[in-house]
């Protein structure tokens, strides 16, 4: 009997994760659409950073990789401010906010 109430109990628990992960963790269309300017946002980022550490190492001036970087963040920002009016989703939404936040302080200080 103490079997069969933990295999239900296991069954229903796994029921309801099954549940949440299906509603709450799915992305939708416009999320993936934002995440993928994040994507290439982080690129950016990891760009600047390798170059960083490279010109300290090499103790060269990497201005123009630095520029190159500046650029693409500014255009991703015009690609997202582009997009953000479009969006429906509160979630969509936040996500271009908190995005559009970072690329901004990013910019700022990079240049």
């Amino acid at each position: 009997m103490k079997n069969a109430i933990a295999l239900l109990l296991l069954l229903v628990a796994a029921y309801f994760g099954y549940e949440y992960y299906s509603t709450h963790l799915k992305t939708t269309q416009e999320e993936q659409q934002v995440l993928a300017i994040a994507d290439e946002f982080n690129k950016v980022i990891q760009s600047a950073d390798q170059g960083a550490r490279a010109s300290g190492l090499a103790s060269l001036d990497m201005g123009f990789s630095l520029d190159q970087d500046v650029a693409k963040a500014e255009v991703l920002k015009k690609r997202l401010a582009e997009l953000t009016p479009g969006l429906t989703e509160a979630k969509a939404r936040e996500k271009a906010k908190v995005l559009e936040m970072h690329i901004a302080g990013f910019i700022q200080r990079k240049k």
